[in-house]
């Protein structure tokens, strides 16, 4: 039986502006005037422009960010993302713990 483990991340529900996200360095979820949701590795400001980092199709790409389209940046939970996956990797012990004991001849 195969066993799928995801790692997730979670954001703060407080907002940070452009400036804190870069110095953060961390993953961010950018949400625009439009309410489209981007998931960035991590936001960059170079020559004065800002770029979100993306994962596309296994390969790194800088995408630009227009400053008065963001509605909101908010930065990843290290220990909340930590806590869901730990989480996550409990229950599945459990559970292929209690296949093991239920399981004819064990």
């Amino acid at each position: 039986m195969p066993l799928l483990l995801q790692c997730c991340s979670t954001y703060d529900k407080v907002p940070i502006s452009l400036d804190n996200a870069v110095a953060a360095n961390t993953k961010v979820k950018v949400t625009t005037a439009s309410n489209k949701k981007y998931k960035f590795r991590k936001i960059q400001r170079t020559d004065g422009v800002y770029y979100g980092l993306a994962e596309v199709r296994d390969q790194i790409v800088r995408v630009p960010i227009e400053k008065d389209e963001i509605q909101n940046i908010r930065a990843a939970s290290v220990p909340a993302s930590a806590n869901t996956s730990t989480g996550t990797a409990n229950i599945a012990i459990m559970v292929l713990y209690v296949i093991g004991l239920t399981t004819p001849g064990h």
